[in-house]
C-alpha cells in the first residue's frame, strides 16, 4: 500500500513539474525555441534599411545619451543618460575625470563606439552572423527616421546575462 501510495506521490510530482515546464516555454514572452531565431532574422533584413537611412542624411557629428544596463559588472552611471559627442564619426573622450570617468569608461568597458553609427552596421551584422538562439535573445529597434540604433538588448540563458542599451536625445550638429 505504501509502494502505491509513493508511486503515486511520485508520478503526481513528475506531471506537475511537466506542466510548469510546459508553462514556462509556452508563456514566456521572449521564448528562445520559437521567438529568438525570428528576432534575428527581422533584424538582418532591418540593418541594409537603416544603415541606408542613415547614409542618406550624411551625418558625421552629432550628440546622442547613452543610458547603459549591464547585470554584472560596471558600465555607465547606472542606467543614467550620458551624453555622448561624435565628431567625424569618432566618439570624443573628454581628458579622463576621476570625478566622473563615465565616457571613458563606457567606452573601455563597454565598448559604446561599436554600438554607433557608421560601426553598428558591421558590429551587428558580425555579432548576429554567430549568435546561438537557443542560448541568447537579441532585439534591436533602429530609429525610423535618421536610422540609428535606439535600443539593444542582449539576453542570455544564463543567470546574469543581460545587457542593455538605450539611445535617445539625438541631435546631429551642423557646425561646431
Amino acid at each position: 500500500m505504501n509502494y502505491l501510495k509513493n508511486t503515486a506521490k511520485f508520478i503526481g510530482l513528475v506531471l506537475f513539474l511537466i506542466v510548469v515546464l510546459l508553462c514556462i516555454l509556452v508563456f514566456t514572452p521572449e521564448n528562445w525555441l520559437w521567438d529568438s531565431q525570428a528576432q534575428v532574422e527581422r533584424i538582418r533584413a532591418e540593418i541594409p534599411q537603416a544603415q541606408a537611412r542613415w547614409q542618406a542624411h550624411q551625418i558625421t557629428h552629432y550628440n546622442i545619451d547613452a543610458r547603459v544596463y549591464i547585470h554584472s559588472g560596471p558600465c555607465g552611471k547606472g542606467g543614467e543618460p550620458t551624453t555622448l559627442k561624435i565628431r567625424y564619426n569618432q566618439l570624443v573622450i573628454p581628458p579622463y575625470d576621476t570625478e566622473n570617468p563615465t565616457i571613458a569608461d563606457l567606452e573601455e568597458l563597454c565598448q559604446i563606439s561599436s554600438f554607433l553609427p557608421p560601426k553598428l552596421f558591421a558590429f551587428l551584422d558580425k555579432e548576429l552572423s554567430h549568435l546561438d538562439t537557443t542560448r541568447y535573445y537579441v532585439t534591436v529597434d533602429f530609429d525610423p527616421e535618421y536610422g540609428y540604433m535606439s535600443s539593444y538588448s542582449f539576453r542570455s540563458t544564463i543567470p546574469g546575462g543581460q545587457v542593455f542599451y538605450k539611445f535617445d536625445n539625438f541631435q546631429p550638429i551642423t557646425k561646431w
